[in-house]
């Protein structure tokens, strides 16, 4: 809280990342404790479309920059995975750790975006080839979306 220079009876938004908002102000700060008084709480419901982003694998910080910019823009998945051409390669030791890097900037990405109370799932699926053998995902690559 002092990061951010809050004062008692400052308001301040919490956001449980399933929904739910919540408004509340300050009661009292100590070095290591926050009070807060709820005020109003409120729950937005998902969004009924469902967006979801299959990318090519790049590299760490034009991925990021991806991930961001659609969670901003609403997507609910992000699937990376490994393409003929792609540069970046994911090793199978390493894939639970860029999956799990991956899901924190898209929650701090959700934390950014205006409005945005529902996360986004990032899971790496492996190479294009077999992402095509899901039904969904053969129509959308068919459709060149």
């Amino acid at each position: 809280m002092r990061v951010l220079r809050l004062q008692p009876n400052d308001a301040l938004e919490l956001l449980d990342g399933a929904g739910h908002c919540y408004l509340t102000r300050i009661v009292s700060l100590s070095k290591d404790r926050v009070t807060l008084r709820e005020q109003a709480q409120c729950f937005v419901p998902p969004n009924r479309l469902q967006l979801s982003l299959i990318q090519g694998l790049s590299s760490a910080d034009h991925m990021d920059f991806s991930i961001q910019k659609g969670v901003e823009l609403g997507l609910n998945a992000f699937v990376p995975v490994h393409c003929e051409r792609s540069v970046s390669r994911i090793d199978a030791s390493r894939a639970a750790s860029k999956q799990g890097h991956w899901n924190r900037v898209a929650q701090a990405a959700c934390m950014h975006a205006p409005g945005r109370l529902n996360g986004c799932d990032c899971s790496h699926s492996g190479d294009l080839g077999r992402l095509g053998r899901c039904a969904f995902c053969a129509l959308a690559l068919r459709m060149n979306v």
